[in-house]
């Protein structure tokens, strides 16, 4: 009786590693990557996060915000049509 116990307890466990490997090749094949959100400054989120970051070491150079947002000003610039 506990060898059948055993046995199917077993089954469940190999059929549950299955499908989540299953789910997770399917999750990683449709991600295009993870992402950072960065909020804008002077914003109450902005605030809140940045002591948060700093505590954890990820807090961002100051010119690598400023390089990210003037290539985003100059792609904005390109789409506006003839003066």
């Amino acid at each position: 009786m506990n060898q059948q116990q055993l046995d199917g307890y077993s089954q469940i466990v190999e059929n549950a590693r299955r499908r989540k490997g299953a789910f997770e090749k399917k999750v990683v094949a449709s991600s295009c990557g993870l992402r950072r959100f960065i909020p804008r400054d002077g914003t109450s989120l902005r605030e809140a996060q940045r002591p948060v970051e700093e505590a954890l070491g990820l807090a961002e150079e100051k010119a690598d915000v400023e390089v990210e947002d003037a290539g985003v000003a100059s792609e904005k610039d390109d789409q506006v049509g003839p003066k």
